[in-house]
């Protein structure tokens, strides 16, 4: 989204993202009793609080604690004191983790050129957890961990047990507070993996009986899971999120008991997966769970099986000693398959409490891809190689040149593949393709057929003919059909992706077209298409590949 609009009547979310998670929680904090009692003395204290209180809550999860990286620390520290200069432009679409080189205190552009420019070695795998506020006090580094760790979309970047070093930075003009958490993981170092990390971790306590519900992308969006609300009230369970070592997930399902009995659980239906008990967890009782997964391995390729069993207890009783219930079974299947790894979807999370407005968001990051056909002065640079990053796109091998071929068309399976990867939706074997002109893959392959599923069941994508029911897969993707399916590859984001245009208004390029007018107008209001010269800009020419790529970063950054 590139439009916010804060209100105390109305909070819009802010989508953004970069890799694994972005996303922006919105809480107020007046009225939570929190006091000056619960601020550090200076910013060393702080710092040092954080990453204890990260560490803290490391352990109560089984993983082992991060060191503090000088570093990452500094990184985290400049990006703080950029985004306190910057804060004027909080409510109106101001990049929570990408700066901008005109803008006051500009430090580098991205979290992983950033923590070079401090003195890393690498900017792979880097991850940031950004919260900015304003009120009447700072919250303390209980209230800053638990922000992040409270949102089940967000946890991983605190829990996660491959992080080994961490950085913490803030700044303040009073009454406005940045925070930003920058650590870097290291997946090669953990040979066990086949494994899940589960939250609530295996014999954890005091695990609160709810959830509030209010996070965009909505895992459990109410037009889809009626049952789980009340009104704009989340009716259902504690969440619980498993991440696999390394890897990705293909398929997973969750049995939870109670002593009283087998425990209702709903999955959420974009990955990364969250699973709630379909109501309220119960005060003071132990709950036991079976977590039964696949997953395709990120270095080899392999898909594994497994089970994870753990228990956990909810808060309001006593179940302060649960014994250790974990167990791991996990096979190799006979087949050895590489495919392109699905990123876990961009999030972003709102609490409309109140009139103080915070900020988390999360990002995770790999290492720079480049093309040699994408020169440094490309208008579309930024998003071609951000998306490369995140494994939306990936060009072609020639020679020694890796190409993007920026200007070439892009076939209408190609961009419906490029979607299902933006959005981070999953895609199994298991989606049918019901058009009879996409070509069925093999065994463990997913494209096209899959991708075009998935899209299509999304609603983000439509076929061309229906009797009989085509999809035209190699045909050129329009301009105007690509701002279409882009559109309502936003709306599928849920609430908060895109803004409403007002009644009445108009931008530059037609629309009075009946299938893709309205979808037209509904990409130029939200700036899909702001680095286009729109003068002369033909809706019906068919869209380049660097457009395309433009268009949906823009939505999803």
């Amino acid at each position: 989204m590139v439009r916010d609009r804060l209100s105390v009547s109305q909070l819009r979310v802010r989508f953004m993202g970069f890799m694994a998670v972005l996303g922006c929680l919105l809480v107020a904090w007046a009225g939570l009793g929190l006091t000056s009692e619960v601020v550090a003395d200076d910013a060393m204290d702080l710092k040092q609080q954080v990453i204890a209180e990260v560490n803290l809550r490391r352990t109560e999860a089984g993983v082992p604690p991060v060191e503090i990286s000088p570093f990452l620390s500094t990184a985290a520290q400049a990006h703080a004191e950029y985004l306190i200069a910057n804060a004027a432009q909080w409510a109106y679409g101001l990049d929570a983790h990408y700066e901008v080189p005109s803008y006051p205190s500009y430090y580098a552009t991205s979290p992983a050129e950033r923590a070079m420019k401090a003195g890393m070695a690498s900017g792979n795998d880097i991850s940031e957890d950004v919260l900015l506020g304003y009120g009447n006090t700072s919250g303390g580094a209980a209230f800053v961990v638990g922000a992040w760790i409270n949102a089940p979309l967000h946890r991983r970047a605190v829990i996660d047990r491959a992080m080994v070093e961490a950085g913490f930075g803030w700044a303040t003009d009073d009454p406005k507070y940045a925070y930003v958490y920058n650590a870097v993981s290291d997946r090669s170092a953990d040979a066990r993996s086949g494994e899940v990390q589960e939250y609530p971790a295996d014999g954890m306590t005091g695990i609160p009986w709810g959830w509030d519900g209010i996070e965009s992308p909505q895992p459990f969006p109410p037009d889809r899971y009626p049952d789980l609300w009340e009104g704009n009230r989340f009716v259902g369970g504690y969440p619980l999120t498993f991440y696999p070592v390394q890897g990705t997930f293909v398929s997973s399902s969750l049995e939870l008991r109670c002593a009283m009995g087998a425990v209702p659980v709903v999955r959420s239906a974009a990955y990364p997966y969250v699973f709630v008990p379909a109501d309220r967890l119960q005060p003071g009782t132990t709950y036991s769970g079976r977590f039964v997964y696949s997953m395709r391995l990120d270095f080899t390729g392999e898909v594994y099986s497994g089970v994870r069993e753990f228990a956990f207890g909810t808060a309001g009783g006593s179940t302060t000693s649960l014994p250790p219930s974990t167990t791991l079974t996990t096979s190799t299947s006979t087949t050895t398959t590489t495919s392109t790894t699905t990123a876990p979807s961009t999030t972003t999370t709102t609490t409309p409490t109140g009139p103080t407005v915070s900020t988390t968001t999360t990002t995770m990051q790999t290492g720079p891809i480049s093309f040699s056909d994408v020169g440094p002065r490309h208008p579309y640079i930024q998003a071609i190689e951000a998306l490369a990053a995140r494994g939306v796109i990936s060009g072609i091998v020639s020679g020694n040149e890796r190409l993007f071929k920026p200007n070439e068309p892009v076939l209408r399976q190609q961009l419906a593949k490029m979607l299902v990867l933006g959005l981070g939706l999953v895609v199994t074997t298991s989606d049918e393709c019901l058009f009879e002109d996409v070509e069925l893959s093999s065994g463990e392959e997913l494209y096209p057929d899959h991708y075009v599923a998935v899209a299509a069941r999304e609603g983000m994508v439509v076929g061309t003919s229906l009797r009989p029911l085509k999809f035209s897969p190699y045909n050129n993707v329009l301009r105007a059909q690509l701002l279409t399916m882009v559109v309502r590859a936003g709306r599928a984001l849920g609430r908060g992706a895109l803004s409403a245009p007002p009644e009445g208004w108009k931008g530059e390029l037609p629309t009075v077209d009946p299938t893709h007018g309205e979808n037209i107008r509904w990409a130029e209001y939200n700036g899909l298409v702001a680095l286009m010269d729109l003068k002369g800009w033909d809706v019906w020419k068919p869209a380049s590949r660097g457009e395309v790529a433009q268009v949906l970063w823009t939505l999803v950054k």
